[in-house]
């Protein structure tokens, strides 16, 4: 989905988070894949306009160009908003819809023991359902 709203020579900065929705709360390693996937240079985290600063510093010259993936349920300053409203145009806007991942027969079995064990273990119904929530996300080309 980065690619196909993204040009190869495209920067690809996200409020997005590692372990947080869209990306499974196990998954350590989302940003990664996501960055390898799209064929992008893609930087999670960025919440501020510090953080977008200092990436765009270690670029010397003219830095390349930039798209903001910006999630609406992911909090950013006011700072960071104004500058993609008013240096930003929109590319796109789609809904993304995270994959829920069934319950294993491991996750099964251990659930059976520790319920005959009489521990506490409440199954993470919860969070499976956080993650099937589509992720409203915005591409927004940025001119610096």
């Amino acid at each position: 989905m980065i690619a196909s709203h993204t040009q190869p020579e495209d920067l690809v900065l996200s409020n997005l988070h590692e372990m947080r929705s869209p990306f499974p709360q196990w998954d350590v390693g989302g940003g990664g894949t996501a960055r390898l996937t799209a064929d992008r240079m893609l930087f999670l985290s960025v919440t501020n306009q510090d953080a977008m600063a200092d990436l765009l510093r270690k670029f010397h010259g003219e830095p390349p160009p930039v798209v903001f993936l910006r999630a609406e349920s992911e909090p950013i300053d006011s700072v960071l908003g104004e500058t993609l409203a008013t240096r930003g145009q929109l590319i796109a806007r789609v809904e993304f819809q995270p994959l829920v991942e069934p319950e294993t027969w491991a996750e099964q079995l251990r659930f059976v023991y520790w319920k005959l064990q009489g521990k506490p273990y409440v199954r993470q119904t919860s969070s499976a359902a956080a993650q099937a929530q589509p992720v409203a996300l915005e591409f927004i080309r940025v001119t610096m």
